[in-house]
């Protein structure tokens, strides 16, 4: 299939690029750089096989708007309008594509402040695989270090689906209610259910569409991400290039999982210079304390 490029002019992704470009939105460095690439690739992309599908990414904007809603706190019950700063990310998921109409993109990392709403986003890019985005036999993961950590992004999704309830007539539950195991949509045969870390001894069965990977930094290990990214090459069909990309898979998977212990390694320490300067404090404290309660007089 070969797609045709579509006018980017006031398309929501576009217009955020803009603004973090001319510094009417403050942004990180490695933002700043995405940005820079999405102008850049408006411009220069087609030459080398790229193509912005605005129609693409509005349609998951759409999917959000007009069929999800949110579950929590003030928000309760309002549509998932999506913010700027996520248009920018899901738009780039979904609209930048090969010019055979594949995604550009298949793998992400996305760090967001607290409080920003990651997880309702990324419950949302769930749900969308499991019944819109047009995979038959789709195979959605929410994973996480424990599977209490997994199920927490797979409640979102499931309290998101609760306030949706033409989207929920649609899908079948597995697990009584606030038990949820399993979300399923049998018309196309796909599936969402959380995994747990222990996954990656299960050898050759899953096949996901999409793996989303929640707060990898309180992972041991790179297992849950070296797990995906080792399915997602089992899962390509370009059988010619499979040898290549294996090779540069497995050069990733060694660095991802040496990232993993350098940054376990690091958060560990942090952790240990913040109990020692805690207890420092605390000894301070006791001594100022026990110096006034001396000069009291009895």
């Amino acid at each position: 299939m070969t797609i045709r490029p579509t006018p980017t002019s006031t398309d929501p992704a576009t217009a955020y690029a803009l603004d973090v470009a001319a510094g009417r939105i403050v942004a990180g460095p490695h933002v700043r750089d995405a940005c820079r690439r999405h102008l850049r690739d408006l411009e220069e992309g087609p030459a080398r096989g790229l193509v912005w599908d605005t129609a693409a990414a509005e349609r998951f904007y759409g999917f959000c708007r007009d069929v999800l809603r949110l579950s929590e706190g003030q928000f309760d019950g309002t549509p998932f309008e999506l913010e700027p700063s996520q248009k920018f990310i899901c738009g780039s998921l979904f609209g930048w594509k090969r010019s055979d109409g594949f995604r550009r993109f298949r793998r992400a990392y996305i760090e967001q402040g607290k409080g920003n709403g990651k997880s309702p986003m990324v419950g949302a890019i769930g749900l969308y695989g499991l019944v819109a985005d047009g995979e038959a036999g789709a195979q959605i993961y929410a994973a996480g270090a424990t599977k209490e950590q997994a199920s927490i992004l797979f409640r979102d999704a499931v309290n998101m689906l609760d306030k949706a309830p033409r989207l929920s007539a649609r899908i079948r539950r597995s697990g009584g209610p606030g038990r949820e195991y399993n979300l399923a949509h049998l018309k196309s045969g796909s599936f969402f259910r959380p995994v747990s870390r222990e996954t990656k001894k299960t050898g050759s069965g899953p096949r996901p569409h999409f793996a989303l990977c929640d707060e990898v930094h309180e992972h041991p290990d790179g297992g849950v991400a070296v797990w995906s990214v080792r399915l997602e090459a089992r899962a390509r069909t370009n059988t010619a290039a499979l040898d290549r990309e294996t090779a540069r898979l497995a050069e990733e998977i060694r660095a991802l999982e040496a990232r993993w212990q350098r940054q376990r390694a690091e958060d560990l320490a942090a952790r240990q210079r913040d109990r020692e300067e805690t207890n420092a404090l605390l000894r301070e404290l006791r001594a100022d304390i026990k110096t006034v309660l001396q000069r009291v007089p009895r």
